[in-house]
């Protein structure tokens, strides 16, 4: 989550545009660890496999099939790892999106 992703998205009045959450991690967010980044979800993209999630964009993910994501190519190692029926994104305001691994993997 930087100014720039903010100022692209939500123009130079991102501090009055963008979500809450958004802007409550940009300015107080804490890192966890050196390599800590804040994960936003911009966007579901349509497929078999996504009905009825693409209403989520610009939510902040915070766990991975249970675990905490410390940052995008740690995410990417645990999708590539996981062996989990379905994957499991826990975003914001306790929402959970559910996608089932083998179908989610022909797709890409």
């Amino acid at each position: 989550l930087t100014e720039s992703l903010l100022m692209d998205d939500f123009g130079s009045n991102f501090h009055k545009e963008a979500p809450i959450s958004m802007i409550l991690q940009w300015t107080d967010g804490m890192r966890d660890s050196d390599d800590h980044e804040i994960i936003v979800l911009s966007q579901v993209l349509a497929s078999p496999s996504t009905v009825g999630f693409t209403d989520f964009y610009n939510v902040i993910l915070h766990k991975f099939n249970g675990e905490s994501v410390k940052n995008l190519e740690h995410l990417i190692l645990m999708v590539r790892a996981s062996k989990e029926e379905y994957f499991e994104f826990e975003i914001e305001r306790n929402n959970i999106i559910i996608l089932p691994r083998k179908e989610v993997l022909k797709q890409t």
